[in-house]
């Protein structure tokens, strides 16, 4: 018998793509490279195509600390000089909303486009919306041209409402009708702690600038000068530091927040729209202009790279992208920045965009006419240091703290304008293609990886060179990166996860031949009935990897306070039940087990420790057994312990777990080498097997 784990497969072998000679011109465009979609080759080659002499590669930005998330303003220098090191990656430079402000234009880092778009009499400047075009405009200057934008404005559960018998949020709303009917709706223990916050998780800057009814600067400066010192202000900031002070927050709480029951926050209108409602979830969803009748958007754009030494190629890239309906309906904004793309096609590949109903629309229509934009909040991110030290303590002068800050932000702007022309901003080298020789061979290999920018990138590109370098047929190996596998534009790939039982095997070659073959492959290297997880049809469509066996994390702490025996190397379904009904008597309100892992596989696990085999992936094809008496018994009392409220119960149409609770007793993933929990000495969790039975011992 054996059932079916998770085990990544390795080459898939297609067809070689021809190489492109290198052209004059190359320009790179940066981005996270998981929005790599967005720029597919194909579109690519469509730009080149209208520009002959004038190629564009991709590039990624980087990932975790050395990532580049906006200016720091408490280490303005050494912000500065990350923020260099962030425009240098690209000539173009694709942005998500928020990375660039005044700091980083004051230091001269970025062309203004202007000049440009002054010269270009095709420039369609009149065919954007006005609100969206200005998201980066700001001290005369013209920073990126929007490709899409998105709208924020308060998301409210009626259910919640109307339970409490409260008015529907409403854009003449003043701050202390908000505060008082999120005061309203906070849930709290017996202790009179906050468990859940009546609103939260709203942008503190929007709220405030819908709320004055302007930005924290002085637009008639040009430059344009911070200005913090502002009795309104004041008053606002007191009232909201007030209101989170009372829900004392700390950051245990934080994590332990049931963030999808907040009955009040500013975000997207994804939950009103088509994809709003979620399996089991009957809540309805509502949305309200903010105060004064405005929406936030976040403008997804194109900037340049002002140390680029092609500025005009640049710009006719920009320019393509903000016209190109491919590009934008890859975007993830609400909608193009061009209204002549209203409504665009968006095609076989493109981001599946919810459909709102005709009311929200409306609404969303009637905010833009007043929108908040990147260009009205400059200054704004400075509100998250109100009313904190630098040690991110409490300090009771509010005021005092406005006056500070103004003055920080004020310095940090001559700062950048004291770097400007000094900073080690550059244009990005890029080496020309290696010339292969008449006997040799280019490979397009492509990793599928769930984690975007591949964290372990340099370590595949070692071995790839250690590859190169040891196959005298191969002079190049191009590798690439996405979420899922792109057959038609490579030759193999790496998939973390087995593809084959289930998968469309007509574009692959089955590797049989090529087996047969190498003396030096063994089957017999490969343990525990892996090689037939990748075999369909009587062929062999890959290679395993590795192997992530299914397994149960429990709580060892849990268990010992709950008095349960704990789990232990060839344990039975007879003990799990013994384990699960004391903790359940410990903590009568909680599930002991849950899953948190994609599909319903440890319920068949589970029916295995029973006596039952429900599926038996030993055959091929699989054979299904459901109604055979022994294995309905087992799944009966599989179930059993769902009725019990033992087990966690996940209906078929669920995409994965859910496990409710930060730390619960016991549940069900998959063991990899680097889990966080074998790599941490303080987690209170440890693995163990599925329970064992007569019939079979599952993997």
């Amino acid at each position: 018998m054996r059932l079916r784990g998770l085990i990544g497969v390795a080459c898939l072998l297609l067809l070689a793509l021809p190489l492109r000679a290198q052209e004059e011109i190359i320009l790179t465009i940066a981005m996270q490279e998981w929005r790599q979609d967005a720029l597919s080759e194909e579109i690519l080659r469509q730009f080149q195509d209208e520009n002959p002499g004038i190629k564009v590669v991709r590039s990624y930005y980087k990932s975790g600390d050395e990532a580049f998330w906006g200016i720091e303003f408490s280490d303005i220098e050494a912000s500065l000089d990350k923020a260099a090191e962030y425009v240098s990656t690209g000539d173009v430079l694709l942005l998500t909303g928020f990375e660039i402000g005044s700091e980083m234009t004051r230091a001269g880092l970025l062309l203004d486009l202007n000049p440009l778009l002054n010269a270009d009499p095709a420039a369609g400047l009149e065919d954007f919306d006005e609100d969206i075009l200005r998201s980066y405009r700001w001290d005369g200057g013209t920073w990126a041209l929007p490709l899409t934008a998105s709208v924020n404005m308060f998301i409210y559960d009626k259910t919640a409402f109307d339970a409490a018998g409260l008015a529907y949020p409403d854009e003449a709303w003043s701050l202390e009708d908000l505060l008082t009917t999120a005061e309203v709706l906070t849930v709290r223990n017996a202790e009179g702690e906050a468990t859940l916050p009546g609103m939260f998780g709203f942008d503190r800057r929007a709220l405030v600038y819908a709320l004055l009814g302007r930005g924290l600067y002085d637009p008639m400066a040009l430059p344009e000068v911070p200005v913090f010192d502002d009795p309104e202000l004041l008053a606002v900031m007191e009232r909201l530091l007030a209101y989170e002070a009372d829900l004392a927050l700390n950051e245990t709480a934080m994590g332990n927040l049931e963030w999808d029951r907040i009955p009040l926050t500013l975000q997207t209108t994804w939950r009103l729209g088509s994809f709003g409602g979620m399996p089991g979830d009957d809540r309805e969803w509502g949305g309200s202009l903010l105060p004064g009748g405005a929406v936030m958007i976040t403008a997804e754009a194109a900037a340049i790279n002002s140390a680029t030494p092609h500025p005009e190629a640049a710009y006719k890239l920009v320019q393509f992208l903000t016209r190109s309906p491919e590009v934008i309906n890859r975007m993830f904004g609400d909608r193009p920045a061009r209204t002549s793309l209203l409504g665009a096609d968006p095609g076989e590949n493109g981001y599946m965009r919810p459909e709102l109903p005709p009311e929200v629309q409306d609404l969303i229509d009637r905010g833009l006419q007043n929108a908040i934009t990147r260009a009205d909040m400059r200054y704004m991110d400075y509100l998250w240091l109100v009313g904190r030290d630098e040690d991110g303590e409490p300090v009771a002068d509010v005021a005092q703290s406005l006056r500070d800050l103004q003055q920080q932000a004020r310095d940090n702007l001559a700062a950048a304008e004291a770097r400007r022309g000094q900073l080690s901003v550059a244009a990005p080298v890029v080496l020309p293609t290696p010339s292969l020789l008449t006997d040799e061979i280019a490979l397009d290999f492509l990793m599928v990886t769930n984690i975007m920018p591949m964290p372990n990138r340099e370590q595949w590109q070692r071995l790839i060179e250690d590859f190169v370098l040891n196959d005298p047929r191969v002079g190049l190996v191009n590798l690439k990166s996405d979420f899922s596998l792109q057959v038609t534009d490579v030759d193999c790939a790496y998939m973390p996860y087995n593809m084959v039982p289930g998968g469309d095997l007509s574009t692959l070659l089955p590797l049989d031949p090529l087996l047969n073959s190498d003396p030096n492959f063994d089957p017999q290297d490969i343990p525990g009935g892996l090689l037939a997880q990748v075999q369909r049809d009587g062929q062999t469509w890959g290679l395993p990897i590795q192997m992530e066996p299914g397994v149960i994390w429990y709580h060892a702490e849990r268990f010992a306070a709950a008095g349960a025996p704990e789990p232990f190397t060839g344990w039975n379904a007879s003990d799990l039940e013994a384990a699960l009904r004391a903790l359940k008597t410990a903590e009568p309100d909680v599930e002991p087990f849950v899953s948190a892992s994609f599909g319903n596989i440890h319920l068949l696990l589970l029916a295995v420790a029973y006596g039952g085999l429900p599926v038996d992936y030993a055959t091929d094809p699989p054979t299904y057994a459901l109604t055979d008496a022994a294995n309905v018994a087992a799944l009966r009392q599989v179930l059993n312990l769902a009725k019990d409220g033992l087990l966690e119960y996940q209906s078929l149409e669920r995409f994965s777990g859910d496990m409710g609770i930060s730390e619960p007793a016991l549940y069900e993933s998959f063991l990899t080498l680097n889990d966080w929990r074998l790599q941490s000495n303080a987690t209170p969790y440890k693995p163990v097997l599925f329970p064992r039975s007569s019939a079979a011992q599952p993997f």
